[in-house]
Order: C-alpha cells, then structure tokens, then sequence
C-alpha cells in the first residue's frame, strides 16, 4: 500500500470523526452519506431510469449501489446485485411518487436535506461499471476510487451544503429525536414548497 494510499485514509478518517462529533451518526453511515451526497451533486444516475440527479429516486439509488471498498465485500456479483436492488427501489419508488405522493412532496423532501435541482452542478456521465470478466482485484481498485469521498474533504473545513444535508439526514431519520422526525416531516408533507422548507429548516 503507498504512503499516499495511507495519507488518505488517515485524513478521510480524521474528516469522519470530526463529523461524529456533530451528527448523531455511526462512521460508517457518516461515510455513506457524504458519498451519496457527493454523487448527487456531481454524478448522472447510474440507472436508464429517467432518474434526475437530484430527486429522491436517485437519492435511493445512490444509498442501494454505495459500497465500503475491501478485499472481501469488492467482488462482481455483490456489484450486480447491489446495482439490481438499486433498479427496484427507484422503479417502486417511481410508482409511489407517481400514485401515492401528494403533488411535490419527493422535491420539499430533497429541499429540507438541503438539496434541489437548482443548486446541483453539471453532473458527470455515468462511470462504466466493470465487465464480469473483472477480477477482484480490479474491481477493488475501481471501487476504491468510485466510493471514495476525498472531494469532501477540504482544509477549509465541511462545506454548508454537506452540513445541511447531514443534519437533514439525523433529524429526518430519527437520530435528533422522534419529535423532531416527525414534525419535520409533517411540515413538508402539509405546507407549500417554500413554507414547507422554511418550517423543516426550522424545526
């Protein structure tokens, strides 16, 4: 392993736990999130599926297909089955959006995790996944630089935007109290797209 291989992992370790200081989160949930949130500002959704980059179909993709690389969970078949599961929950999804979901309430939900399609910049083109010719090997090596989270990473500290999506993510899953959970997402589900952020902001 190169020194630089080890440089970063300390660094993108010393970034985790400085987040785990400030949100109510385990590490490895803290690195999952800032790679989902990575993926949605700056990736195309992986899937043919229509997905736009920041709407909450993709967000479901990104936290199906997210891998922690290592020797023994970067193999082929965990890829092809993470990426199928990925295509079923944004299929179901779709169709709960579509038939289930009042008018807009996928879009205040993605805007009280601080994130809507207007602040996303130009997303990249899907990255190629490896072929099932790939050994283990490789596709530890392509997953090691697909999932990692080094744009995060800054010397001036956490950027406002990741802040705001994290502290979306612990109070709309639970981690700041049900209380809190649950109002946020009642105010986004009863009020106006501008109301209803305002109020999830504040909650």
């Amino acid at each position: 392993v190169s020194s630089s291989t080890n440089n970063g992992k300390a660094a993108e370790q010393a970034f985790i736990r400085s987040l785990g200081d400030r949100y109510p989160l385990g590490d490895a949930e803290l690195r999952k999130w800032c790679w989902c949130y990575t993926a949605l500002r700056h990736r195309s959704s992986p899937l043919s599926s229509g997905s736009r980059s920041a709407d909450l179909s993709a967000l479901a993709v990104w936290s199906v297909i997210y891998n922690n690389p290592g020797q023994l969970t970067s193999n082929y078949n965990a890829l092809k089955e993470r990426i199928e599961s990925a295509g079923k929950v944004s299929r179901a999804l779709l169709i709960i959006e579509e038939h289930i979901f009042p008018n807009g309430l996928s879009s205040r939900i993605m805007g009280g995790l601080g994130l809507s399609v207007n602040n996303q910049k130009l997303p990249q083109q899907p990255t190629p996944f490896p072929k099932p010719t790939a050994t283990n090997e490789e596709i530890y090596a392509w997953e090691y630089s697909y999932y990692a989270i080094n744009s995060c990473i800054s010397p001036e500290g956490i950027s406002f935007e990741l802040q705001d999506f994290l502290e979306g993510i612990s109070s709309s899953c639970g981690r700041r109290g049900s209380r809190s959970s649950l109002s946020k997402l009642f105010n986004l589900a009863s009020l106006s797209n501008d109301q209803g952020r305002k109020a999830a902001d504040a909650s």
